[in-house]
């Protein structure tokens, strides 16, 4: 029986062997293909080739692959059939303007069976409606009887485009035929049936035409051929196993998390749960190890999603702890010999799953209870859509995972309801923002202003517009007024991209000085504003345009930076360390990194280090304009979520950095001066900020921390260089006198503790110590409670003290009777009496709450539950 990987193997060198390049799998991500999330084909990469518009790099001109794909159309059908996935592989060989049908056809028909020894009895073809070419071919050069070969309609046989643009065409599939027992048993049960019977495994695509954005067919440059072979449904077939998940892509990992969760993978009760888990164990694996990390947008959210579902599953097989990361190395024995760079990245990728796991965790028990409590008090088979909303705001379910845990109860989700309170929300968001923010710009509609600040930062030119502070059109503006300008031409930068916008000056010759605060866009306008400080200003005049130089050289050099640093962060954290946003001014600049972990201090160094050696090489910095295309192939980074459009502008720093930015720029690396970085932490799951300074802001930055640390060296009465010593013996000093100040108030509470003990009373056979020891700090709590279930042997202890305006409760019960009264769970009754919460094992719990004054209710709370035996 072949391995998957000794199949896929076979695929490709077939292929080469007939003269096709080998090409390796494209980035999962499409990192320049925007109508697509995932790369969900083969043929992503090479979309470029049929349409024309870039050359086609082989020769001849034909090319096989291995491809990594995901999708999560069928997300609610994972793990529920035993052929459907997230995450999947294709094989797949290519013509571009080389050979078509016949030869597919052909190379199709010998490997099927020749090679991989396939029974051709068992195998049909299914053709689009109008393709006689095709129909033909496989009944005369392949002599396939006339009823295994099918004709089927757009919906089967008509492919493409991935995505929303690009190549497309005819197809026909090839079909594996398990039989009758395998079938629904409808006399017209044939390839495109529903039923399990006829298993479509290979589909041949031959793209005759280029999908415009309109949805109108153009004729393909270069017409070829796009096979797609389904890995997973292949070695089902070829292993002869019943589905996909028995095959060695998936029984290695379905074994280890049936280990985990200590169930039989066998078992037909929790076999669906094993499978989904499983599948989304590959797919987060794959995908993480490209860079994506979970989050709250695109591809982020959609692994977030993933990684829900399978805490959740999990969740509900008895696994309340991160395991999915447990699952990578199974993943990468299964796939590694394929995806040899996944392995490297092995322990990062456990970090971020384990990561969103313990987040999702602290949320997930509180809302299922929350959801059981729904489903309970249901009187209908609908979920409400407000219900939904509190699930989604409060506990952070998506919708989808709701309505996944709906449907495998019977119900349904009011999904129209949940958007009535999602849109509902954001109003209350949005109503909020305009009345902080004001009512925002003037309406500057037909108005443009040409930016000439790349080359020049003063020049003359025209007023075009003018709005007074209420943002209503004037035609001027007098002495000490508050408004808006908009100018033809402008050398100011408007805030985009974020880069701040520019201050500066307006003046004419008749002495009127506008002083410009701040620069921003409104559609193709520039809006200066600020305050005329003499004369007056009105439309039509000439002014004399001067941007504050200094403060722009400033900013500029922080901008720069910032594509030093984006360098030197992937150089040293990873390629996945890409940019996730940025705001750039004068004395500072913020950099928004994807990560999935603090940057420790020997990276930072390093950062640096890399930084500052650039700064010191002063390499030049250029940008042109080019088209998307060519910026492509020069390989400049584009951030995701961006829009570029035809023409985009490339900057390029050194011979080590190539990026699409539309800001201002130092003309050299050394303008620069040097990099400081401030402060690094997180932002959001995943994502990580740094803040650093440059230049004189960097020299100002340090002489406001040396002033700092000389002032604390001086309060402790030491030179500098001595002050971390100096502060070592203190903390040292100081943690010394708690501890000494715990164990005096331990001594006060135990020099009563006999008669604590003798307090005790005997509640449905367990003696129960409950009280509250005035003057005992909260620390001390654990000690006295530990004393007193070694002196009493066989108790529940719970003992309360304040600490200011709360209460503080300490909960203890002995190793024998825990099965019978757990302390974390008694605590969780008790802690809400005082307005508070609490929680801890079954032998100690600690809790408390806001409301002291309360505390007698705890203790006949502590008496009731106590004698109920919980």
């Amino acid at each position: 029986m072949p391995t998957s990987h000794e199949i896929k193997r076979t695929y490709l060198d077939f292929f080469v062997q007939r003269g096709h390049t080998e090409v390796p799998s494209a980035p999962l991500a499409p990192r320049d293909d925007p109508s697509l999330l995932f790369n969900s084909a083969g043929m992503v990469q090479f979309k470029p080739y049929w349409a024309g518009t870039v050359p086609v790099p082989f020769s001849p001109a034909r090319a096989c692959s291995l491809q990594k794909c995901f999708r999560m159309t069928d997300l609610e059908n994972v793990g529920r059939t035993p052929r459907h996935h997230t995450f999947f592989e294709m094989l797949g060989n290519f013509s571009f303007g080389d050979y078509f049908k016949e030869e597919a056809i052909r190379w199709a028909w010998e490997l099927s069976v020749d090679v991989y020894g396939m029974d051709p009895e068992r195998i049909h073809a299914a053709v689009f409606t109008d393709d006689d070419e095709a129909h033909r071919l496989w009944r005369e050069i392949i002599g396939l009887p006339a009823e295994r070969v099918i004709r089927l309609g757009a919906e089967d046989n008509f492919w493409g485009p991935a995505g929303k643009t690009g190549a497309c065409g005819p197809s026909s599939e090839l079909y594996w035929d398990n039989g009758p027992k395998r079938g629904c048993g409808r006399p017209d049960c044939r390839p495109g049936c529903a039923c399990e019977r006829f298993v479509e495994y290979w589909n041949l695509v031959f793209p005759q035409f280029d999908m415009q954005p309109d949805g109108t067919l153009a004729p393909l440059k270069n017409r070829g051929i796009d096979t797609g072979l389904g890995v997973d449904r292949l070695t089902a077939i070829l292993q002869g196993k019943a589905g996909d998940y028995d095959t060695d892509l998936f029984r290695p990992i379905i074994e280890a998390t049936a280990v985990i969760v200590g169930r039989d993978p066998d078992d037909p009760a929790v076999r669906p749960k094993l499978w989904a888990v499983a599948d989304h164990a590959r797919a987060l694996t794959v995908t993480l190890a490209e860079g994506v990390i979970p989050s709250n947008t695109g591809r982020g959210y959609a692994l977030r999603r993933l990684l829900r579902r399978a805490g959740r599953l999990g969740f509900e097989l008895g696994v309340e702890e991160p395991f999915v990361y447990r699952l990578v190395d199974p993943v990468n024995d299964v796939l590694g010999l394929s995806y040899p760079e996944m392995l490297p990245r092995a322990e990062r990728t456990k970090e971020a799953i384990c990561r969103e796991e313990e987040r999702f965790l602290g949320t997930l028990a509180a809302g299922m209870e929350v959801f059981s409590g729904i489903v309970g008090n249901l009187s209908g088979k609908i979920i409400s859509g407000r219900d939904a909303f509190k699930l989604y705001d409060t506990f952070g379910f998506p919708v989808d995972l709701t309505a996944v845990m709906a449907e495998e109860r019977g119900l349904s989700v009011d999904l129209d309801g949940f958007e009535g309170e999602l849109e509902a929300a954001r109003e209350t968001s949005r109503a909020s923002a305009r009345f902080h923010s004001g009512d925002g710009g003037p309406t500057v509609t037909g108005l443009e202003s040409i930016f000439r600040g790349y080359d020049a930062l003063e020049l003359e030119s025209r007023v075009v517009a003018l709005f007074d502070a209420g943002h209503e059109p004037v035609d001027a503006l007098e002495t000490g007024a508050e408004g808006t300008v908009v100018l033809d031409e402008t050398p100011f930068y408007a805030e985009s991209g974020g880069q701040v916008g520019d201050t500066g000056e307006l003046t004419t010759d008749s002495g009127a000085v506008f002083k410009v605060a701040d620069t921003r866009k409104a559609g193709l306008a520039h809006l200066h504003t600020g305050t005329i400080k003499t004369g007056s200003l009105n439309v039509g005049e000439t002014v004399r345009a001067a941007v504050d130089e200094s403060r722009r050289r400033r900013i500029q050099a922080h901008h720069t930076a910032t594509h030093v640093l984006h360098w030197a962060l992937r150089k040293v954290l990873g390629e996945h360390a890409v940019q996730a946003g940025s705001w750039v001014g004068p004395d500072y600049f913020r950099f928004d990194l994807n990560h999935p972990r603090a940057v420790s201090e020997n990276e930072l160094e390093e950062i640096t280090r890399l930084v500052n050696g650039k700064i010191l090489e002063n390499d030049p910095v250029r940008w042109r304009i080019v088209t998307l295309d060519e910026a492509k192939r020069l390989g400049a980074m584009m951030l995701f979520g961006e829009k570029y459009s035809g023409e985009v502008r490339l900057v390029e720093t050194g011979d080590f950095s190539k990026e699409l930015c539309g800001g201002t720029h130092a003309r050299a690396t050394g303008e620069i001066g040097s990099l400081y970085v401030v402060q690094e932490g997180a932002l959001a799951a995943g994502i990580r900020r740094i803040e650093a300074v440059c230049g004189m802001a960097a020299v100002e930055h340090m002489n406001r921390r040396e002033g700092l640390l000389n002032r604390a060296a001086s309060l402790v009465k030491v030179p500098p260089a001595e002050l971390p010593g100096r502060v070592e013996t203190l903390l040292e000093d100081r943690r010394t006198a708690e501890k000494k100040i715990i164990e005096l108030e331990e001594r006060l509470a135990a020099g009563g503790s006999r008669n604590l003990a003798n307090e005790a009373e005997v509640i449905d056979g367990v003696r129960l110590l409950a009280a509250e020891l005035p003057g005992v700090g909260a620390k001390a709590l654990r000690g006295t409670v530990d004393r007193l279930k070694e002196e009493l042997g066989s108790a529940v202890i719970l003992l309360a003290t304040r600490d200011g305006d709360k209460a503080v409760l300490a909960c203890g019960v002995t190793a024998d009777l825990v099965e019978r009264l757990h302390a974390g769970k008694l605590m969780g009754e008790l802690a809400p009496l005082l307005g508070g919460q609490g929680g801890g094992r079954p032998d100690f719990a600690q809790g408390g709450g806001i409301f002291p004054d309360k505390l007698p209710l705890v203790f006949a709370k502590i008496r009731e539950l106590v004698g109920g035996g919980r």
